[in-house]
């Protein structure tokens, strides 16, 4: 179905009186930052430069996120570790006589996140080298000013309200954000895929017809499938930096949320309504009883492990959980538990896994063994690894044995996961004395359980 420019152009004016700031929103939050940006001036060494980054820096912010990153770059002589000193202590100094809050972050290095609450603004204060171009990158960092460079540069203001409209609808369908729980689309991402495409209805024409693996260079808006490129990246979906050659801007989006994507552009093309920018309508107020609902209608249990997880970045607790989830997935399979939705979340200190699962109850499970004529021991060895097996027989000429279960069903092997004989700890997080609920949550949780679930089933 081909394109309806005005009807498009409708849904587009509809979404932007949503989504993007008002002319008095982008006037305050320019005057904030200039006042934030003259304060730091006088709490840094004169030759420091003070560059704001950042889609509000570069037009293509959301209502609403009045955030902004300053990058204080320094002479390339100066050591790391006083780089380091100077921007906290500058920092600090913003805070100093309010109300403010300062806090330290890690990326590759230090930087500060200070919370403003006169302005109601979170700033990044992030120290970096000052560079003319990628050869002398030092610091993962130094390539920040650059990307704002080039955006600024390449896209016209009609270009990054479509970004804008890109943003907000990856958001609506939870694959905005290259944070390590969404392995989604970063803001950045957005950008340069709208300077590679020209506009957003290019982009989801392509995106709609989309092959993995594919490379996409924004710079001169080209597409490659050298394999070479898929080995050097490790990865079938690959973004080349404009700015950067050396690196996959892509590296954090998984195939999941490509395969998302292209979902979302097929329908985009297809049939172009408002409908695909909205989401479905929730109501905190409502989780218990959507999940009921939910549960009812796909007659299936619900099951969630509440754990505590130690005061750290998402970043580093999100890849435990999730890899906390697949061992536990990959028990039930192994126990013959099928599960048919695992999801995780953050809540109040807690780390939360859920899975939607049938109640089925399995005393014993088929194993499959070797093929009898694959070795002369092959077959013994098998039977013999399980010698409480309720019966051993051959089907056609494979093994197989009828073994009794570890666990009954999945809420007991859950039970032992809390009881701290299946899973003690991962990393950080620990298991044991965690709590577990099975249909019934607590009210505190029912929201993020209830979004984490709505985000996975909506495409």
């Amino acid at each position: 179905m081909a394109i309806n420019p005005k009807k498009l152009k409708r849904i587009y004016a509809e979404v932007l009186s949503i989504i993007k700031p008002s002319a008095e929103e982008t006037l305050r939050n320019i005057a904030n930052s200039n006042v934030v940006i003259e304060k730091l001036k006088r709490l840094v060494p004169s030759n420091v430069e003070l560059v704001m980054v950042g889609s509000l820096s570069r037009g293509t912010n959301l209502v609403g996120n009045s955030d902004i990153d300053i990058f204080l770059l320094f002479d390339s002589r100066i050591s790391k570790k006083k780089m380091e000193d100077m921007a906290m202590r500058a920092a600090k100094g913003l805070v100093k006589g309010t109300n403010g809050k300062f806090e330290v972050k890690y990326a590759e290095h230090p930087y500060a996140r200070v919370y403003l609450e006169n302005f109601n603004m979170k700033v990044d204060v992030v120290p970096a080298y000052k560079i003319a171009n990628i050869e002398n990158l030092a610091t993962s960092v130094d390539r920040t000013p650059l990307h704002s460079r080039f955006i600024n540069a390449h896209l016209t203001e009609g270009q990054k309200d479509e970004v804008r409209i890109l943003k907000y609808l990856l958001r609506v369908h939870g694959i905005y954000g290259a944070e390590v729980k969404t392995k989604g689309f970063s803001g950045y991402l957005c950008e340069i895929l709208i300077q590679q495409f020209g506009s957003l209805v290019k982009l989801m024409e392509e995106f709609s017809t989309i092959q993995l693996p594919i490379c996409l260079y924004p710079k001169d808006r080209t597409i490659s499938k050298d394999d070479s490129i898929f080995r050097k990246f490790s990865s079938r979906f690959v973004v080349i930096d404009p700015v950067d050659p050396s690196r996959n801007a892509a590296a954090g989006v998984s195939e999941e949320s490509v395969a998302k994507l292209a979902l979302i552009a097929r329908r985009f093309v297809e049939k172009q309504s408002i409908e695909l920018f909205q989401g479905p309508k929730f109501s905190s107020a409502r989780a218990g009883s959507a999940l009921s609902s939910l549960l009812k209608t796909m007659g299936m249990d619900l099951y969630c492990v509440m754990l505590n997880v130690p005061d750290k970045s998402e970043d580093v607790i999100w890849p435990q959980l999730d890899k906390a989830a697949k061992i536990i997935e990959a028990d039930a399979a192994k126990q013959g538990f099928p599960i048919y939705l695992s999801t995780s979340c953050i809540s109040g200190g807690k780390g939360i896994l859920t899975y939607i699962a049938p109640n089925v109850i399995l005393k014993t499970r088929l194993i499959k063994g070797p093929d009898v004529f694959a070795g002369k021991k092959h077959a013994f060895s098998f039977f013999n690894a399980h010698p409480r097996a309720i019966g051993k027989l051959v089907i056609k000429t494979t093994t197989y044995v009828i073994d009794k279960n570890r666990y009954v069903n999945f809420e007991q092997m859950l039970r032992s996961l809390v009881n701290g004989t299946l899973l003690k700890k991962r990393k950080d997080i620990t298991f044991v004395r965690g709590k577990l609920f099975h249909n019934k949550l607590p009210k505190n949780i029912e929201k993020n359980v209830y979004e984490s679930i709505r985000v996975a089933l909506e495409i």
